[in-house]
């Protein structure tokens, strides 16, 4: 009787899960996060197991002993370990500001609304422009390129806005070919070598801090010492980009350094 009242209320939990996980989906569409529809699937997939669960349970034999579901427990369980590690080396690096001299200071592009950046972009600039107002020799890397439903580059969208803070337009360097964070780096390396004949060049990296691990092991990758300045993030976005990121770092892992 008390398993059968155990398996009811877990079931309850993920059909609970399930609807706030499809709540937030919509909640979240509003501040055009496109990964926003992975938690409609998701919620989806909680409302069917924990209906499963607590209707199902004896009749289904992938809830009972035996083979399959010891793999499936053992994907479960990796799955989790995986998720707390990396999870850890995200807000880590994301919670704290490097203190050092650096050569350039490289601000990573995110979304514009047509020429307008978006919350996340503008996160970005004015910790940016932090940094700018104490280092007002330092020279700043804009790098971003063009992607869907944006009538500028992101580079020149983040210098408009930096002018229109007062930041001087002689310490701004666009880079304009990328669209993702990898090649946000890889590009931001080619064009600095076009100008700067150093080796061991120096750049803090001002990105949101959910992205601040990925930038940093990208940065590394391709050459740079690198320091960080995480950005804030808007609460309500915080699940939905950590979760977004965790996936991106395996991405990233698995395609990025191999």
């Amino acid at each position: 009787m008390k398993k059968l009242r155990l398996r009811k209320i877990i079931g309850i939990l993920f059909i609970l899960l399930g609807i706030y996980s499809i709540i937030y989906c919509f909640s979240i569409m509003f501040y055009g996060v496109t990964f926003s529809k992975f938690f409609a699937v998701l919620g989806i997939m909680l409302i069917v197991i924990g209906l499963g669960v607590v209707f199902l349970y004896d009749k289904i034999s992938i809830y009972k002993g035996g083979f399959i579901p010891r793999i499936i427990k053992g994907i479960i369980i990796l799955f989790l370990i995986s998720f707390i590690i990396i999870e850890s080396f995200i807000i880590y690096n994301g919670s704290k500001t490097d203190s050092a001299e650096v050569d350039y200071l490289v601000i990573l592009g995110a979304g514009l609304w047509g020429d307008t950046p978006s919350l996340a972009l503008r996160q970005r600039l004015d910790e940016g422009v932090k940094f700018i107002k104490e280092n007002p020799e330092t020279k700043v890397i804009l790098s971003g390129g063009k992607g869907s439903g944006e009538t500028i580059t992101e580079a020149e969208g983040m210098k408009r806005y930096l002018i229109s803070k007062g930041i001087d337009e002689r310490l701004l360097i666009k880079e304009e070919k990328s669209t993702s964070t990898k090649e946000n780096m890889k590009f931001t390396r080619e064009l600095l070598n076009q100008i700067d004949v150093r080796d061991n060049i120096s750049v803090k990296i001002v990105t949101n801090n959910f992205h601040m691990f990925r930038a940093k092991l990208l940065g590394k990758s391709n050459g740079f010492i690198v320091y960080g300045q995480p950005a804030p993030l808007h609460p309500l976005l915080v699940p939905a980009y950590y979760i977004r990121e965790y996936l991106a770092v395996i991405k990233s892992l698995v395609f990025d350094f191999m």
